[in-house]
């Protein structure tokens, strides 16, 4: 393993002689606790993201560099071009402006073979922080890890974002081996950190699956992570909002 967050995609691939033909699965996640003012216990989950060879990252990055490069940005991220805020706060109101980038956004993402996969606990069924029944699967036997798993949404959410990956690697890999980048956001961080060492690692199905992994990538400077942020802030929002 190593630490990202210094260094751009690029860098890594060269860094841990990534083939073109690597999957590489991106990883985010958005932990919405605002929910209904109505009912405190109405929390959302979404651990989202996207899956592309090395090669289609590296054909779809030179895309999207141009383009933030043509509406003047450093970087994008979901949140802030939702609200306009940051660097997009001179586009509130501007719907041609917006309309044009999120149009130029969503035909990159469709021109290259990049597929999104992800997973959303309702509101309603995601319970509140309860440190007395949860706790850290270190340590754990798996049949011990498998019981704690199905009460902690993380732990869910996380199972089977990485059993896709395992699926489509094994589908498309000379190896049927993934590489894994989770954005560098505390909750996802830690969580990713501790299931990865108390079930992935010592469970066949997923180790055998399973190249580098590192759990603090920057978005800023490691980009196909701006896609997977594009996709988990949508998917959580469209579980809300069906209708949008």
């Amino acid at each position: 393993m190593t630490h990202p967050s210094a260094v751009g995609f690029e860098e890594l691939a060269r860094m841990w002689a990534w083939r073109p033909g690597l999957p590489v699965l991106m990883l985010y996640a958005y932990f919405d606790e605002s929910g209904d003012p109505t009912n405190p216990g109405d929390r959302t989950l979404c651990i989202s993201g996207c899956i592309g060879t090395v090669q289609a990252w590296q054909a779809w990055e030179i895309e999207w560099v141009s383009l933030l490069d043509r509406f003047g940005l450093s970087w994008f991220h979901t949140v802030d071009f939702e609200a306009s805020t940051r660097e997009f706060e001179c586009w509130y109101g501007d719907a041609k402006i917006r309309e044009s980038f999120r149009r130029q956004m969503v035909e990159i993402m469709r021109r290259h073979d990049i597929t999104n996969l992800g997973c959303v606990i309702p509101h309603h069924q995601v319970p509140k922080e309860d440190k007395a029944r949860r706790g850290s699967v270190q340590g754990l036997t798996p049949s011990e890890a498998s019981a704690l798993i199905e009460g902690d949404p993380w732990f869910v959410c996380l199972t089977w974002c990485l059993r896709e990956a395992a699926r489509i690697a094994a589908d498309s890999s000379d190896d049927g081996r993934v590489a894994l980048l989770f954005a560098n956001k505390p909750k996802l961080s830690t969580k990713a950190a501790e299931f990865y060492q108390g079930v992935v690692l010592p469970l066949a199905p997923f180790r055998d699956h399973l190249g580098e992994v590192a759990f603090n990538g920057e978005p800023r400077r490691i980009r196909p992570l701006q896609a997977a942020d594009l996709i988990a802030w949508h998917l959580a929002r469209y579980t809300k909002e069906p209708g949008l």
